[in-house]
């Protein structure tokens, strides 16, 4: 099986116009290089405006991708809370966040993707993480690793923590029968590293002061569960790096370099094959350059119109 794994597209008509042009260029290459799966691990969206979600639906939709058995999908902080366009909305954010309906937001998300929910099994009808999806002979298992919003435990709502019931009801998954000898693949967006460089808009005021804020609360436990019911791999997104490590023998993917990186000149994917007992990866890079030009003039276009 061939899996490409991208993550934090951060889509928006408004800041991020450049990032539309990107996702279509790598369903492009998705399509191409006919992967039996894609995986993308949080961060869909960049403001969790409802008009974005609409775009991202209709463009999947377009490129035939909104199918369970094509596209697995994991929300992101920025689907929920998003994030800072302006210096000035550093100030308002704490506010903003206070007053959005975390629940309504998980429900939104799974709404605009519901297709690529279907054929999945629920521990509990009624939430929709964790889940779990049999596809040939790999569970993907999809959790919600977004930490509800506190001034306390997370100011900036980029924290992650796995509630106290969807650990239980991740119990009720990894003893289902139907799972039991099969690969097991962990989809969430927060990182289970401890050493990391935030690459993404270093000249960021927000960035700078978020990255500091980046953390998985209660990853020790975590990482034990998983372990304890032979997990083989987790992928991820959340830091805007591409890279690969192991904790506690497990190997982790992280694709939150796919659009913003270290180097402009490309778009990334974790390119994932399962053959057997063995599981390859290799980042595929994708050229921007061909229609960076282009793609300015859009944008310049569009900035225009808006003004």
């Amino acid at each position: 099986m061939k899996i490409a794994h991208i993550s934090d597209l951060h889509i928006s008509q408004t800041n991020k116009f450049k990032n539309i042009h990107f996702l279509k260029k790598i369903l492009d290459y998705i399509i191409k290089e006919n992967y039996d799966h894609l995986v993308i691990t949080g961060d869909l969206v960049d403001n969790s405006k409802r008009s974005d979600f609409k775009l991202l639906r209709n463009i999947f939709k377009d490129y035939n991708m909104l199918k369970s058995n094509k596209m697995s999908l994991i929300i992101g902080n920025h689907d929920i809370f998003g994030g800072i366009e302006t210096a000035e909305d550093i100030v308002n954010f704490p506010k903003k966040c206070l007053l959005i309906n975390y629940k309504k937001k998980v429900e939104e998300f799974t709404y605009y993707f519901r297709e690529c929910f279907e054929n999945c099994y629920f521990p509990l009808k009624s939430e929709f993480f964790p889940f779990a999806k049999i596809l040939n002979n790999i569970v993907f298992i999809g959790v919600n690793s977004i930490q509800k919003y506190s001034r306390i435990r997370n100011l900036f709502a980029s924290n992650g923590k796995i509630s106290k019931k969807q650990n239980k009801l991740l119990d009720e998954i990894f003893k289902k029968p139907d799972f039991q000898n099969k690969k097991k693949i962990i989809l969430i967006h927060h990182h289970f590293s401890k050493y990391y460089n935030c690459i993404h808009n270093k000249n960021s005021i927000w960035m700078n002061v978020e990255r500091l804020t980046l953390k998985l609360r209660g990853k020790k436990k975590i990482l034990k569960k998983f372990n304890e019911n032979n997990i083989d791999l987790i992928l991820h997104g959340h830091l805007h790096e591409m890279n690969e490590y192991f904790v506690n023998d497990i190997k982790v993917l992280n694709a939150g370099g796919t659009m913003d990186n270290n180097n402009d000149l490309f778009l990334n994917i974790n390119e994932i094959e399962i053959k057997n007992d063995d599981i390859m990866n290799t980042i595929i890079k994708i050229p921007k350059y061909k229609f960076e030009k282009k793609i300015n003039q859009h944008f310049r276009k569009n900035k225009q119109m808006a003004v």
